[in-house]
């Protein structure tokens, strides 16, 4: 008889705009921040795809929305409408302009205007 293998998920990638502390535990944590170049971050989440892991994201501005599409990363159209609590083993993605003008609202993004980090919790 064959065996089934089920892929039990690892944890969530979660893509946001900006690092929400009320997203956190209310406790003394350690955070882990990592910048990673764009190029660099596809390949992580292709691989922690492939490991079990779940994406989502809660970035509402199309631009960087579209921006990160192009570049392969499989996100859905409209972000999560909840808002966001950290999880344990979430692993979360910090994507943001990298020179933001202020007062101004930016639609259209390239690639090239983006910076990402990716911050894990202990």
């Amino acid at each position: 008889m064959a065996q089934i293998q089920v892929q039990i998920p690892k944890g969530n990638i979660v893509f946001l705009g900006a690092l929400p502390l009320n997203a956190l535990p209310r406790r003394v944590l350690n955070l882990s921040v990592t910048p990673v170049t764009l190029r660099e971050l596809v390949t992580w989440v292709d691989r922690r795809l492939s490991e079990g892991y779940r994406l989502t994201h809660y970035i509402r501005h199309p631009g960087t929305i579209a921006a990160l599409r192009s570049l392969g990363i499989p996100l859905d159209e409209r972000p999560n409408a909840e808002l966001y609590k950290h999880q344990e083993g979430d692993v979360m993605v910090i994507v943001s302009l990298r020179m933001p003008p202020r007062g101004q609202d930016v639609a259209e993004v390239n690639p090239n205007d983006l910076e990402a980090w990716l911050v894990h919790v202990s």
